[in-house]
């Protein structure tokens, strides 16, 4: 109910600040997004734009329990008993992964393409907290 009265505001013309941890919100909420990295604005535009520059697509593979080649370690954004998620910024990554993989005989079980989201966008701009 507040998040309907909130997009009528916005939809009138009123300019709505924001502020939530929750980057599910900003994404369904938001035409333009600040992300903020130790109290200082590391990305300010529109949310597609934001996707298109910083996430890109996310492969995730079932490979099973292998040591990835080191020329794609770079890419991995997470590993979770034997699915591993790269992070794409274009498409001909895919085929650089797919190739490694298989020039070191990893089988791939399985295969997800995913658009990433917001989520993955933070993670691109502000990486490691401790940075």
């Amino acid at each position: 109910m507040l998040w309907e009265f909130i997009k009528k505001l916005n939809r009138d013309g009123h300019t709505i600040i924001l502020t939530t941890h929750y980057l599910e919100e900003a994404e369904a909420l938001c035409s333009r997004v600040a992300m903020m990295k130790q109290g200082k604005i590391v990305a300010l535009d529109s949310t597609a734009n934001l996707l298109n520059k910083f996430a890109g697509k996310q492969l995730r593979l079932i490979l099973g329990d292998v040591n990835l080649p080191a020329s794609i370690q770079p890419l991995l954004r997470s590993q979770e008993k034997g699915a591993f998620t790269f992070a794409l910024h274009d498409m001909v990554q895919i085929e650089f992964v797919l190739s490694a993989l298989r020039e070191a005989n990893i089988k791939v079980i399985d295969m997800q393409l995913n658009e990433a989201d917001l989520e993955d966008v933070f993670l691109s701009l502000v990486g490691n907290q401790n940075d």
